[in-house]
């Protein structure tokens, strides 16, 4: 198949090296000055070989056109600076592994801003603007999915593991922005990063809103029989993957151990005599627990045992959704599946949750009501929902049809917005924004259900 990417990356190192008959294995480690001398040699050869006019073969045209583009994208990747993640192994990053050191053993918020600004401005680092822009997205989106990061105090460790990543977040993407803005927050890139975290007795806290398993931090307990335990709450998606996993087999996933005891207990863990977790159903009821080994620990290390693989099932159930194209917790909509006609103007159907439904049906009618800071709702009917930042704004609507949902851009919004893009993002804000504000209110006004372990 013939290289046509218009960037070269980790991914696709090889096979654009292959364009010009070489290998990444001699070239690991070497001088950019000398991988690009190299290149040069090896265009010129394979271009004798290949060009129109040396060469009779119908394909030829082709092969010289394909050469010449790879070889103008190493150029470019070196012009950039590229070549120095392209061609280092990871395991020596080239970056300073504690920036902004005089903040070290200091809350995180006061390391974060001046590490960023190292980043951006230190002399050591050849392309800060590139550095720059990962540890920012690396760091919003640790913060965005764990809040509880800004009460962790930051240690050389801590600090050597962020630059760890964020050598490994620009390696793998070099300078695809955009992509990487999309795709690093449920990507195996950031789950490394949450697992080495952990592993080093970082204490993180998943953003309830933003969770198939959410549970209070505080409710996190300890006695002499159930060990560490605490209550969930869950979601369909996780009922479902817990009911998905095969009685008494065990399954090797996502680096750990699955395990089904009975049809109403499942542990985790990575190996006999390791520590791990179980978890326990209830009716509808699920709890979490230390395994004994996990609880022979200290008290930190147990329940950063217990957060770090609750951590993980969440973030692998995100993961999940994202492949069947789903994005929302209580309300799950498919992107993708953003239409436009005249009678409905932009629009997509729903998935919710029964939080969501419980919520829709418990809104007054004709009555408005702030759910958040510049954003409220209007029941105008029973099966209608105005949601919007003011009276004559643009925002949506949601209409129940016995019970299915939909969601569509109120009349505002399709005039003022001209491109089917900027209608389809109008659509997405708000239904992310009340997805936040259905699953806090879910959390808030219910009770975790009842369990029957004398907990």
């Amino acid at each position: 198949m013939p290289f046509t990417a218009q960037f070269i990356n980790t991914q696709n190192l090889n096979a654009a090296l292959e364009v010009l008959g070489l290998s990444s294995q001699n070239l690991q480690n070497q001088p950019s000055e000398k991988i690009l001398d190299e290149i040069k040699k090896a265009y010129k050869k394979m271009a004798l070989k290949v060009h129109p006019d040396k060469n009779q073969s119908p394909n030829a045209a082709e092969q010289f056109k394909e050469l010449s583009h790879v070889y103008n994208l190493f150029e470019d990747a070196h012009a950039h600076g590229h070549f120095d993640f392209l061609f280092k192994t990871p395991s020596v990053p080239h970056t300073n592994p504690t920036p902004a050191k005089k903040t070290l053993n200091t809350d995180y918020k006061a390391w974060r801003d001046e590490v960023v600004k190292d980043y951006g401005e230190s002399p050591s680092l050849r392309h800060a603007s590139q550095n720059s822009f990962f540890a920012e997205k690396l760091l919003q989106v640790l913060e965005t999915q764990y809040p509880s990061i800004f009460s962790t105090p930051v240690t050389e460790t801590f600090a050597s593991i962020i630059a760890k990543h964020v050598f490994l977040f620009r390696q793998h993407y070099g300078y695809e922005h955009d992509k990487a803005t999309q795709e690093y927050p449920n990507s195996e890139l950031f789950r490394n990063l949450v697992h080495d975290l952990v592993h080093h007795g970082f204490n993180l806290m998943p953003a309830a809103p933003n969770a198939y398993i959410r549970f209070k931090i505080q409710d996190i307990s300890f006695n002499p029989i159930a060990g560490t335990h605490v209550n969930l709450f869950v979601h369909n998606e996780f009922k479902n993957w817990f009911k998905s996993i095969p009685l008494q087999k065990a399954t090797s996933w996502e680096g750990v151990i699955l395990f089904k005891i009975d049809n109403d207990t499942v542990s985790l863990n990575k190996g006999k005599g390791t520590p791990g977790i179980q978890i326990k159903k209830s009716s509808d009821a699920f709890v979490a627990f230390n395994n004994i080994t996990a609880d022979a620990k200290s008290s930190v290390e147990r329940q950063e045992n217990l957060l770090g693989f609750l951590n993980l099932i969440d973030t692998c159930i995100k993961t999940l959704q994202k492949a069947k194209g789903l994005e929302g917790i209580s309300i799950a909509f498919k992107p993708i599946d953003i239409n436009f006609t005249v009678s409905k103007g932009t629009h997509t159907q729903l998935f919710p949750e029964p939080e969501f439904e419980q919520w829709f049906a418990s809104l007054p009618i004709k009555k408005a009501i702030n759910v958040e800071e510049n954003m409220s709702v209007y029941k105008g009917d029973e099966d209608t929902l105005s949601i919007h930042t003011g009276p004559g704004t643009s925002g949506i609507q949601i209409k129940k049809n016995q019970h299915v949902f939909e969601a569509m851009n109120n009349l505002t919004a399709d005039s003022q917005y001209q491109t089917m893009e900027e209608r389809t993002q109008n659509l997405i804000r708000f239904l992310k924004r009340l997805d936040t504000h259905v699953t806090k209110f879910s959390d808030a006004e219910k009770n975790i259900p009842t369990n029957e372990f004398g907990l």
